[in-house]
Order: C-alpha cells, then structure tokens, then sequence
C-alpha cells in the first residue's frame, strides 16, 4: 500500500528568498495540498541545487516515487531539470504505478516543443499536464495530446480591499518592476523610460522602485544605471509574503518591459491584479493574453514603440489610473487557487 498521496517535486528553494515564478509556484502547489490533506501524506523533493548531488537525489526520487499514489511535477521546459529528471520519473512511473501530474512552469514549452523529442514522446504518459496559457494550451492540443489541462498561475497573497484601493495620486508618481532584476526581464528599459519622462517633463514627476537584487551578470549596469538615473531609482529589498500586497497598491503603475525568452504566465501579473495596480507590459508572449489592454493595464509593441511613448501620457493624465485599478482587483479573483487547483486536488484526492 503506497504511504503517501503525493509528492511534490520542484524547486522549492526552502529557506531561501523568492527570486523566481517557479519557485513560488513550487511553493504554492506544495501549500494548497497541506491545506488540503494530512500533513503526512504530502512530501516535497526539492530540486534547487541537483546538479552538485545528482546521486543523493536520485535515490530520495526513487524513494519517494515508490511511496507515492501521485507524483506532482513542477518543471522549466528550457532547464537541465527536465531533461535529468522527467525521463527517469516517466520509467518509474511504469514500474512503481503511480500517477503523473505535471505542471509546466512558463511558457517556453510552445518554443521548445520540437527540440524536446522526448517530451514530445512522452507527455501522453502523464495523466495530466497543466499549462499555464490558452495558447500553449491550444498548441499541444493540436498535437494531439488529450491530457492537457488549462491552469494560470495563482497567487495565494490576500487581495487588496476595494475601499483600500488608492485613487489619489501626488508627484512622483511610484512606478515598480516586480520581477528577477536581469536585462532580459527590461529593467534597463524601465529605468531609461523613467529617466526620459522626467527630462521631457522637466521635473522628477516619477520615480522607480525596483524590488529585489541583481543578477550577478546585470549588477553592473545596473549599479551604473542606477548612479546615472538623478535619484529616480531605488533599489528596494525583496518584497515577501506579509508586505508584498500593501506595497504594491501604494504605486502607480507596474512597468514590465520583459523580453525574457521562458516567460510564461508571470505571478507578478496576478498580484499586481490583486493589489490593484494596473501594468504596462510589453507584447511578450502571453502578456495580452492576461492584460487586458486598456482596462487592467497596456500593452505596447516593444520593436515599434518606446516605453517612454507609453509612459509620459499616462504620467500626466492620472484619470485613466484611477478606472483601473478596481477592474484590476475584480479580475484577481478568477485566479484563485481553488478553482485552479480542482482538478489536480481531485485527481491526488481519489
């Protein structure tokens, strides 16, 4: 008789900040089943850090796999990890019987399908695939692939109240990047816009938050941006689980200029919503599929139009800011976890 009614496997990072949507995506996965079952009967294999314990993993995977009645996969389709691990979860699952339930974490899946030949083969093997986005999900049905099921991001963070939702706004106005401080997520992009707005408008009539550290290859030019940019930027520490809501809803706009080739279905869109703070983003992948332009937020073509175009209109008329932010909050709720989660909490329930 199998011990365990699932294990969750991915990169928990425990002990660690948040830097990254998967992890707290791993992380939220892992919380809504102990809401949801005896804490006993839900393990977790964290993959941060594999690669420098291939072999003591290998053996907690088998463990754990055996034991298990579901195993509950969470991977980047462009890491090392899904080449290393789904493989070896796919033949285990055909000697130990248990069930696969794999969720993937962003959206580079719809790039990277054909590369993926083993993927490809194997994906039917799961009893059910979770992807994140309407287009992956349209995309591997017509590969016909018959297990596959729709579920976004979710963010378990409470929403902001529509009574607390700010309409009232002085100068500078705060804007924020809430996502990993890396060129490719446009941090640059942001700074130089807030840079160029206040010199078109001859005042600091903006200023930027960016939450989080640097990447080691971005710091940098980010430390040379930041020293270059007249105090516009503030490099703020990592927003977390009491605070991140309440800070949010204090900024004007959320600026998400990313160009990040594994961008998938961002949580920082979700609680942005949540906080009610509308987001001007980038036409990147699935960002107009969760913004809808003119209503939670903008979408700009970053080839054709500058983030500054976008930017200095917004910053000086604030009417649009105001209608907004309640259509943000209202939107928040069709991603709540429980109606996300429903089929894989029934699935690992049976």
């Amino acid at each position: 008789m199998k011990k365990y009614r699932a294990v969750v496997i991915g990169d928990y990072a425990k002990g660690e900040p948040v830097y990254s949507g998967q992890t707290a995506k791993v992380r939220d996965y892992y919380n809504f089943l102990l809401g949801k079952f005896d804490e006993e009967q839900i393990r977790l294999l964290d993959t941060r850090g594999w690669q420098k314990h291939p072999i003591r993993l290998m053996r907690e995977l088998v463990r754990l796999c055996k034991q298990s009645e579901n195993v509950v996969l969470l991977l980047c389709t462009n890491g090392l990890s899904i080449k290393f691990l789904y493989p070896r979860i796919v033949r285990m699952k055909k000697k130990y019987g248990f069930r696969l339930l794999f969720s993937v974490v962003g959206g580079s899946l719809l790039t990277e399908y054909e590369r993926l030949k083993y993927v490809q083969k194997h994906l039917k093997d799961a009893e059910a695939v979770y992807v994140e986005t309407r287009k992956l999900e349209s995309m591997l049905t017509e590969k016909n692939h018959d297990n596959i099921h729709y579920a976004p991001v979710f963010s378990r963070r409470k929403t902001v109240r529509k009574e607390e939702i700010m309409t009232e706004f002085s100068e500078p106005l705060r804007l924020c990047t809430y996502s990993r401080v890396c060129k490719e997520k446009g941090i640059s992009d942001a700074i130089d816009a807030v840079v160029e707005v206040n010199r078109r408008l001859g005042r600091q009539a903006c200023v930027l938050d960016v939450y989080g550290p640097p990447t080691a290859e971005y710091k940098e030019e980010f430390e040379t941006k930041t020293a270059n940019a007249d105090g516009a930027v503030i490099n703020q520490p990592l927003l977390t689980d009491a605070n991140a809501i309440d800070e949010l809803s204090k900024h004007y706009l959320m600026v998400f200029p990313t160009y990040y080739n594994g961008e998938g279905f961002p949580i920082a869109l979700i609680e942005c919503m949540k906080s009610g703070l509308p987001v001007v983003a980038t036409d990147w992948h699935f960002n107009a599929e969760i913004i809808d332009d003119g209503k939670s937020g903008f979408i700009y073509d970053r080839d054709n139009t500058s983030l500054v175009d976008v930017l200095e209109p917004l910053i000086r008329n604030t009417e649009s800011n105001r209608q907004m932010r309640e259509y943000c909050v209202e939107k928040s709720y069709a991603y709540e976890p429980e109606e996300i989660l429903r089929d894989l909490y029934e699935r690992v329930a049976k």
